[in-house]
């Protein structure tokens, strides 16, 4: 069953970040030299796991990026999951919807991602807990 609660908080989050900030190409490209998570504020561009990954009260239950800038996750198991696992997990939600919201190659135009667009299919997940079936367009 997928973590409303926690997609809810991340939809408002994602929603308060500048468009010039939105990449869906790229996890976080805001990274300091030694390898700490930039206040979300000053994050140069990210994409929804990116952006996820940055946000405090995620750090704080074990969703963070990792000294490369990928999401990681570790779980109350000590479990540690990487990239769309980490998203997969955390916000217990099946790959192919994981990939369907992250990955921008399940965008129609992968080089112009709105945020627009993420907040569209983010609003799905929220309402049915899933992406649409592969019959069904969204």
């Amino acid at each position: 069953m997928a973590e409303i609660a926690l997609l809810e908080d991340l939809r408002k989050f994602f929603a308060s970040a500048p468009e010039e900030k939105i990449n869906m190409g790229e996890w976080s490209e805001g990274r300091n030299r030694d390898g700490k998570n930039e206040e979300y504020s000053c994050l140069t561009a990210g994409c929804l796991a990116g952006w996820a990954a940055v946000y405090k009260p995620f750090n704080a239950l074990g969703f963070k990026l990792d000294w490369t800038g990928v999401p990681v996750y570790h779980d109350i198991y000590e479990a540690c999951y990487e990239a769309y696992e980490a998203f997969a997990s955390f916000f217990k939600l099946d790959i192919g919807t994981t990939l369907w919201l992250t990955s921008p190659n399940a965008y129609p135009h992968p080089d112009r991602i709105t945020k627009a667009q993420v907040l569209e299919r983010l609003d799905y997940v929220i309402a049915f807990g899933k992406r649409p079936d592969e019959t069904t367009e969204a």
